[in-house]
């Protein structure tokens, strides 16, 4: 369990490794029951400058396609650098035409899967190997996966809050 702040959001994630993968894999399934039947209307509703529910499903494919490429980036490469990633450029360029709830949690699910079962079957020593960040200094997949179980708790709260109950 981490003890010390997070690298990427600063925050302390005070789970395992095997929590956070238990908490990446209910995701796609929370996203349906948050959205199941929620019209596309609904989602696409901007409050002020907040992202909507559906820019941030969006935002989540994305997000799962870029930690994707990174955690292959880091695992296989020598001396890796990531990019970074401007989220709000990202969001605002991939609107994924008129996708609704349903065919948008469809794309994400076997991302996620696929990225969950590259995670659970390579040698756990590669979730140490070294990558430079540009932003954040040197990061390892080990550090990524907590964070990116808690990017989702947090986008699952907002897509939670942001969503009118019919």
């Amino acid at each position: 369990m981490a003890s010390s702040p997070c690298i990427i959001c600063k925050k302390v994630h005070d789970y395992s490794r095997d929590q956070a993968f238990d908490m990446l894999r209910k995701t796609p399934d929370t996203l349906r029951e948050l959205l199941d039947g929620v019209s596309f209307e609904t989602i696409s509703v901007k409050n002020g400058t907040k992202w909507s529910p559906r820019e941030v499903l969006v935002h989540l494919i994305d997000t799962e396609l870029v930690y994707g490429f990174r955690f292959r980036f880091i695992m296989a490469e020598k001396d890796p650098v990531i990019t970074p990633m401007n989220q709000d450029l990202w969001v605002n360029a991939f609107t994924y035409g008129k996708l609704n709830a349903e065919q948008l949690i469809r794309a994400f699910t076997p991302l996620r899967r696929i990225n969950l079962e590259l995670l659970q079957s390579v040698d756990s020593d590669l979730f140490d190997k070294k990558a430079q960040h540009p932003e954040f200094g040197i990061i390892s997949v080990g550090v990524m996966i907590p964070h990116l179980a808690a990017h989702d708790q947090n986008h699952l709260q907002q897509i939670r809050d942001r969503t009118p109950v019919a």
